[in-house]
Parts: structure tokens; C-alpha cells; sequence
């Protein structure tokens, strides 16, 4: 397995690569609700599909980084703890609780994983 280094990307690097990687990580989540994507053939995931799409995959008609990880996605709370701790372990952050609670879409879930990335760069870096 390549395993990513992410704090050595930045830019449209950094942020392709996240979303890969919680496009990856959501679509088991996705898988086990039943959701059909609308643009995506069977026999390929959605990490697959990324390379070809830019993440334009749809579910219902609705980009899949815009759909509510509650109420589109299906996610309960439990659902929703396990798929920020395994973001929390894939990228070695910490996405605090009460920051949790306002994530409502993958893109506001990759906005952030950005950003706690590029502060511990620069902190890292002083």
C-alpha cells in the first residue's frame, strides 16, 4: 500500500489527495446504506472513480461532496464518531467535538482536515 505523506503536499495537492482519501474512507459508509451513485458503474469504487471525475460523483442527482452526512448519507451518530475517528487516525489530527458537530457535508469535512494540516505545518515549522 503508497502510503501518503500529507504533510508534505500543499495547495490542489493537499486537497486532492484529502478528498481521495474521505471519499475512500465515506464510501463504505455509503456502500452499507444502499445509496446508488448515479454516474458511477458497479465494478469501481468511488477512490477509482476520483481519478476520472474530480469527485463529480453523483448520489440522487447531488454531488457526493455536498451531500448531508446525516440526513443524505444516512450516517447515525455512531456512524458519523467512527467515520471522524478513522479521518482522525488517516491524516494524524484531531478534529475536536465541538467542531465535529458543524461538519455537515465531505467538503466542510475536507475543508477542515486541510486546514488543521497546514496549521501544524506551521507550527511545526517554527
Amino acid at each position: 500500500m503508497n502510503e501518503v505523506n500529507y504533510f508534505s503536499l500543499s495547495g490542489n495537492e493537499l486537497r486532492e489527495a484529502i478528498t481521495k482519501k474521505v471519499l475512500d474512507i465515506l464510501d463504505e459508509y455509503i456502500e452499507s446504506s444502499g445509496l446508488k451513485k448515479d454516474n458511477c458503474s458497479d465494478d469501481k469504487d468511488i477512490n477509482s472513480e476520483i481519478s476520472e471525475q474530480k469527485a463529480n460523483i453523483l448520489i440522487n442527482g447531488k454531488n457526493i461532496l455536498d451531500l448531508h452526512l446525516v440526513d443524505e448519507v444516512g450516517l447515525d451518530s455512531l456512524s458519523l464518531v467512527e467515520l471522524l475517528m478513522s479521518v482522525d487516525e488517516e491524516f494524524g489530527i484531531s478534529i475536536e467535538e465541538d467542531v465535529a458537530e458543524h461538519l455537515n457535508n465531505s467538503n466542510e469535512l475536507i475543508d477542515k482536515v486541510v486546514e488543521l494540516i497546514q496549521a501544524d505545518k506551521k507550527y511545526n515549522a517554527n
